[in-house]
Formats: structure tokens, sequence, C-alpha cells
């Protein structure tokens, strides 16, 4: 009888299964690290300051490509090698004209950069050559590259005469925004600085042939008494400097390489096609530097310099006219010294206490012209463009002065314009003007009479009599008219036209004002002296 064998079966005892598991994904890790391994390169740098083995990284356009492994002395001592693990994928990229540099944070009188540093650290930037021979050894460079020529946007030239500082990387700015920025600046044979910028593509569009271009590095302090100018640009311009720009409508697009001039200031910049007029000045004028000219109180021009004269004998001063004013610079012009003016009946030209003295213009009719003559006064006849224009002639001129009020029923409705000796110097010719709303009530039958101060009629025995015809006029002067309201009233005279200026009211044309403004003292004889 056949018995039945029992075999026993060897199998993996359950202890094996985690080792063999492990096993596996070790295997696959290796496999992995092994296709995905980097590769070394050496960059040899002046030292190694801000440079952290295992956190410092290489970045291209912010993204890491590799790591600082280690760091080593070279053998002569005088250089700091940096061992670095680059990603494989960058390999093909890494040839010899490849350029690494150093970014660290720096902030100094010349230049500020780096700030993204100062959280993250310094790194060594990259950017890939163009060659085909791949290298691993390489040399930092002192000094980050100027964008790639084929880097998109529109390049430019700037030229200036005047001493500026422009870093590469420095902003270009559009309304504080920046649009753009400096890659290199060099001096010409001629002594020009030339500043080449780059307006990234997307704002091309915002350069035309109207543009203008400004320096806004560093802080600006321009201090003459009364005018205190400060101007402080961005942050970054302020140590690396920085050019803004504004487009005035009405341009055409530019081409690449256009040159345009770059210009001190914003005010430079935006009066570039403003007119330069001499002005020979009074000795004693005040009138400083930035000071305004102004036509019908509108301002038109600014005084840009104040010096002696060839002949050390005289005072000129160069002024900017605004383009659209040069109809206003004609032969015969009159230009004088606008001053606070004092006097019992107030102060006049209150804005030139606290912006110093300026000028104002009465424009003449001759040919055109760049250079006059500044006055201490006024004219001593001036024509309003508007209302109606008379002479009145006197014996004296009085208390009467420019400005001093016109009235007719005690309401102003006209002032003094000038004054001035006849041809014959035997009267004075009070110019005045009256408002074009009143002028209806100048006729041929008018008359003027001198309101300066009071008027005192009688004596100490009789009637006395004292007259004023306001507290403006009792104080600082003035002339009032009345005209007969009669249906032979007379004819309405033209501008120009000629009147004698009274001393005083005739009583026969207080009845054509209907209104009596006297006050009439009268003393008894009882009560007069003895």
């Amino acid at each position: 009888m056949n018995k039945a064998v029992v075999k026993t079966r060897k199998s993996i005892s359950p202890v094996w299964i985690l080792p063999i598991i492990a096993l596996m994904i070790g295997g696959w890790l290796v496999l992995k690290s092994v296709r995905e391994a980097g590769y070394e390169i050496v960059v040899r740098m002046e030292d190694a300051v801000g440079i952290t083995p295992g956190k410092t990284q290489v970045l291209f356009k912010g993204l890491p490509v590799g790591m600082v492994k280690r760091l080593t002395v070279s053998r002569d001592l005088l250089y700091v090698d940096a061992i670095i693990e680059m990603r494989k994928a960058s390999r093909e990229h890494i040839v010899e004209d490849t350029l690494f540099w150093v970014v660290r944070p720096e902030v100094s009188v010349n230049q500020i950069s780096g700030l993204d540093t100062l959280v993250s650290g310094s790194y060594i930037g990259v950017l890939p050559g163009e060659e085909t021979a791949l290298s691993s050894f390489f040399v930092v460079e002192k000094e980050p590259p100027a964008l790639m020529e084929s880097a998109p946007g529109l390049r430019l030239i700037l030229q200036t005469k005047a001493s500026s500082m422009h870093d590469q990387g420095a902003p270009v700015l559009f309304k504080k925004i920046q649009v753009g920025e400096v890659l290199k600046s060099w001096l010409s044979e001629d002594a020009t600085i030339l500043v080449e910028i780059l307006v990234y593509e997307q704002y091309s569009h915002l350069v035309t042939t109207t543009s203008y271009f400004w320096d806004v590095s560093g802080i600006k302090l321009k201090a003459s008494l009364p005018n205190i100018n400060l101007k402080i640009g961005t942050f970054k311009s302020i140590f690396a400097g920085g050019i803004e720009f504004e487009t005035p409508a009405g341009g055409k697009a530019v081409t690449p390489d256009q040159s345009f001039p770059l210009y001190e200031d914003i005010d430079d910049a935006r009066h570039a096609d403003n007119i330069e007029v001499t002005l020979y000045m009074p000795q004693h004028h005040g009138v400083n530097p930035g000071a305004k000219i102004t036509y019908r109180n509108v301002t038109i021009g600014t005084v840009t310099d104040v010096f002696l004269a060839k002949d050390m004998q005289g005072l000129v001063a160069t002024a900017s006219i605004t383009k659209k004013s040069a109809a206003l610079l004609r032969k015969g012009s009159y230009i004088w010294v606008v001053t606070p003016e004092i006097s019992v009946s107030g102060i006049r030209n209150v804005g030139s206490i606290i912006k110093g003295a300026y000028l104002k213009m009465e424009p003449g009719r001759g040919k055109p012209a760049r250079k006059f003559r500044v006055y201490e006064q006024p004219p001593v006849r001036m024509h309003e463009p508007a209302g109606l224009n008379l002479v009145l002639e006197s014996e004296t001129l009085g208390s009467l002065k420019k400005n001093r009020p016109v009235t007719y029923r005690q309401v102003k409705v006209g002032h003094v314009t000038g004054s001035e000796l006849s041809e014959k110097r035997d009267k004075v010719y009070v110019y005045i003007n009256i408002y074009e709303q009143f002028a209806d009530l100048v006729s041929a039958d008018t008359r003027f009479w001198n309101v300066s101060g009071i008027r005192i009629q009688g004596g100490l025995m009789t009637k006395m009599k004292i007259s004023s015809e306001s507290f403006e006029t009792l104080i600082a002067g003035g002339i009032a008219f009345a005209t007969p309201e009669t249906e032979a009233q007379g004819k309405r005279v033209k501008k120009d036209h000629h009147f004698v200026l009274h001393r005083e009211m005739d009583e026969k044309w207080r009845d054509w004002l209907a209104w009596d403004s006297d006050v009439v003292v009268t003393l008894e004889e009882k009560n007069a002296a003895p």
C-alpha cells in the first residue's frame, strides 16, 4: 500500500516584503537622480561676499537654473571659484560666451541696485550665449550685461550737454510709471553726452515726434528769493538716475534710433520752443530769475537770467516768452516792473510782496522785436482794450494817480489810466477809462471835476460848507462827472475825446445828479466867536 508523501514548499518570508519594497523605491530614486542629474561648472569671482553654498541660486529671468554647491580658493589665492550644479535642461545653453554676474544689494551716491536681494539674499545671474561650443569655466562679469540687441522695444538716442548721471538700467518713466530703461551712455567727440534708452515694446506707441525728454536724476533745488523750487525724483532715480518724457498731441510715429534732446528739467523741456528776448533793466528793479512776465494778468514768459552788461554799466536780463505770445513782441512794447505800492488808500500789487517783483507788458504796434527796455514805472498812458478812453485837461495833477476811481453818483464806473504834461507844458493830461457798460453815461455835455480830499467854503461868521464825494476819494483822490439828462444831452463822444477837468463841482451840475451828498454845517452868528 502506497503512502502519501507530504513535502513542504519553501516561500519568501513576510519579513522580507518591506526591505524589497524599500529596495525598489531606492532603485527608482537612484535611476531618477541619475537621469535628472545636473552638471557642474566653475564660476570664478573676485570674492564670495554674500555667496552661501547650498543657498545661493543661479537665476535666469527670475527662475532657478542652478545652485552653488561649494566654494574654493584659486591656486594663486587671488580669486574664489564657485562650484555650481546646473540643471540638466540648461546644458545646451551654457556655452563659451555665456555671461554670469553676481547681484548684491547696493545703495550709494552713484546707484541703487539689487533691492530684491534684501530679502532673498545675493544670487548669480546668467545670460545664455549664442556660441555652439559648450564650456564649464567662466569668469563673472563686473557689471550686469546690457539688454540683448534682439530685445523687443523702441531704441532711442538722447543728447545733452549737461552733466548728468544715467547708469545702465536706470528707469525711463512716463507719468511716473517705468516704461523703459537706460541701456548705456557715452561721451561723443564734441563732448555731447549720448544716452541710449529702450522703451519697452508695449509702450513704444507713447513716443512720437512731439515727445520731449528730461532728466529726473537725484534731487534738484533751485533757490533764489522769493522762489524756491525743489524737485525729487523716484527713489531709484535719486541714486541711479532717471529719464521722464511727455508726449503732446499731434505727433507722428518715430523710427528706431531717432535722436531727441535731453533737457535738464521739465520746465526746460516744456519751454524748449519758447522765444528768448533780451531785456535792459533799470538799476533798481528787484527782479530775480524765475520772475513772471504778464499781459492782462496772464503769464506769457519768465525771466531766466539777470547779469551785468558787457560794459559793466547796466543790467541785462534774458527772458523766455511762450511761442503763443510771439505776436506781442513788437517795437513800441512797454515793459515795466511791478512792485508793492503802499499809500493812504491801501496796498496795491499785494502779490508781489509774496512772489517778488515781476514784469508787465503793454504791446506795441511796430515790427517784431526781440530786445526791449524795462522801466521802473508803468506807462503814463495805457489804452484799455475795452471801454471808453478819454483825456481830461487840468491845470495841475493834484493827488490824482493811476488807478484812482472815476465815479458817477459815487459808483465807480472807471479809473485813471495815466497822466503826463501836454506838449506845450502848459497843462496836464489825465487819461481815464470808462468801463464799457457805463460808456453811455458820457456825452459831449458831460462835466468832470476833481473830488480829491475835502472842500470847505465860508468863514467863521458865515455859513460853512464842507464837501466830500466819498471816503475813498477823501483819502486817495478821484474824479467824478455828471451828464444832463435832457433831450439836448449832446452827442456820444469817441475815444480820446478831450474834456476839461474842473477843480470842483458847479452848482448847476448838481441838479443833473438830483442828489446831494454834501454835508452842510451852518454856524449861527450867535455861536460864533467874538
